[in-house]
């Protein structure tokens, strides 16, 4: 498999130099992840704009986003849940048991995404397989 080198850009937003990959320069807009990430949290992207936007990130800041986003989430619930149990243990087993949830958490929200991250390219090609077959006719 011959690889591509990506191609570099300016993000759409704040001009910082980006790299795209060949096969995404038709996205209607580039960002770098910080930008994308601040339009994100304050709301200013609709679904269709997320979905036609190429973002420059690397994996590592997705996955750190991602983990602090579902602790945040998950945190209380197992608080209000558990409390009354961890507060009955000594420190250690407070730290192990409230580990052991969150590794329990995260690992359920990872399989979650990859599970809707294939559906979305299941989706994908059944779209462009659609698109293909209606331009051969």
């Amino acid at each position: 498999m011959e690889e591509t080198k990506p191609v570099k850009l300016n993000c759409d937003f704040c001009k910082k130099e980006i790299e795209c990959p060949p096969d995404m320069l038709d996205a209607k807009k580039h960002s770098c992840y910080e930008c994308f990430r601040d339009l994100q949290d304050n709301e200013k992207l609709t679904e269709e704009e997320i979905e036609n936007i190429h973002v420059d990130a690397s994996t590592d800041e997705i996955m750190e986003d991602a983990m602090m986003s579902i602790a945040k989430e998950t945190f209380d619930k197992i608080w209000k849940k558990e409390r009354d149990n961890i507060k009955s243990m000594s420190k250690h087993e407070a730290a192990e048991a409230m580990f052991a949830s969150g590794a329990y958490v995260m690992f359920k929200q990872v399989t979650d995404l990859m599970e809707e991250a294939a559906e979305e390219a299941d989706k994908k090609k059944a779209k462009e397989k659609e698109v293909k077959e209606a331009k051969e006719k």
